[in-house]
Protein backbone atom coordinates (compact mmCIF):
# COMPACT_ATOMS: atom_id res chain seq x y z
CA UNK A 1 0.00 0.00 0.00
CA UNK A 2 1.24 3.49 -0.74
CA UNK A 3 2.18 5.69 2.21
CA UNK A 4 3.75 9.02 3.08
CA UNK A 5 5.95 10.18 5.91
CA UNK A 6 5.86 13.91 6.57
CA UNK A 7 7.76 16.10 8.99
CA UNK A 8 10.89 13.97 9.05
CA UNK A 9 13.84 15.97 10.42
CA UNK A 10 16.57 16.57 7.85
CA UNK A 11 19.09 14.91 10.17
CA UNK A 12 17.28 11.55 9.79
CA UNK A 13 18.34 9.54 6.75
CA UNK A 14 15.38 7.78 5.07
CA UNK A 15 17.44 4.57 4.85
CA UNK A 16 17.89 4.59 8.63
CA UNK A 17 14.14 4.93 9.08
CA UNK A 18 13.12 2.25 6.57
CA UNK A 19 15.67 -0.42 7.48
CA UNK A 20 17.09 -2.29 10.47
CA UNK A 21 20.77 -3.20 10.61
CA UNK A 22 21.18 -6.98 10.85
CA UNK A 23 24.95 -7.30 10.55
CA UNK A 24 28.02 -5.30 9.66
CA UNK A 25 27.03 -5.20 6.01
CA UNK A 26 23.41 -6.30 6.04
CA UNK A 27 20.05 -4.69 6.67
CA UNK A 28 16.45 -5.69 6.33
CA UNK A 29 13.52 -3.56 5.21
CA UNK A 30 11.00 -3.02 7.98
CA UNK A 31 7.42 -4.21 7.56
CA UNK A 32 4.81 -1.50 7.14
CA UNK A 33 3.62 -2.07 10.72
CA UNK A 34 7.17 -1.80 12.11
CA UNK A 35 7.73 1.38 10.11
CA UNK A 36 4.47 2.88 11.38
CA UNK A 37 5.44 2.10 14.99
CA UNK A 38 8.88 3.63 14.51
CA UNK A 39 7.42 6.80 13.00
CA UNK A 40 4.83 7.13 15.79
CA UNK A 41 7.70 7.32 18.30
CA UNK A 42 9.07 10.43 16.57
CA UNK A 43 7.62 13.77 17.62
CA UNK A 44 6.17 15.86 14.80
CA UNK A 45 6.48 13.10 12.19
CA UNK A 46 3.32 11.82 10.50
CA UNK A 47 2.72 8.47 8.81
CA UNK A 48 -0.24 8.16 6.47
CA UNK A 49 -1.24 5.03 4.59
CA UNK A 50 -3.54 5.16 1.57
CA UNK A 51 -6.15 2.62 0.52
CA UNK A 52 -5.70 3.39 -3.16
CA UNK A 53 -3.08 4.76 -5.49
CA UNK A 54 -5.64 7.37 -6.56
CA UNK A 55 -5.78 8.82 -3.03
CA UNK A 56 -1.98 8.82 -2.89
CA UNK A 57 -1.68 10.59 -6.25
CA UNK A 58 -4.27 13.16 -5.13
CA UNK A 59 -2.11 14.08 -2.14
CA UNK A 60 1.02 14.20 -4.30
CA UNK A 61 -0.79 16.54 -6.73
CA UNK A 62 -1.92 18.75 -3.80
CA UNK A 63 1.72 18.94 -2.67
CA UNK A 64 2.84 19.92 -6.19
CA UNK A 65 4.37 16.56 -7.09
CA UNK A 66 3.26 15.24 -10.46
CA UNK A 67 3.81 11.49 -10.86
CA UNK A 68 5.70 10.36 -13.93
CA UNK A 69 4.28 7.45 -15.88
CA UNK A 70 6.35 4.29 -15.50
CA UNK A 71 7.17 2.34 -18.65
Amino acid sequence: KPFTIQGLPTAVQPTELLTQTVGDRQARVLSLQELKERVEEMEGVQFKQFNSITDYHSLMFDLGVIPKRLR
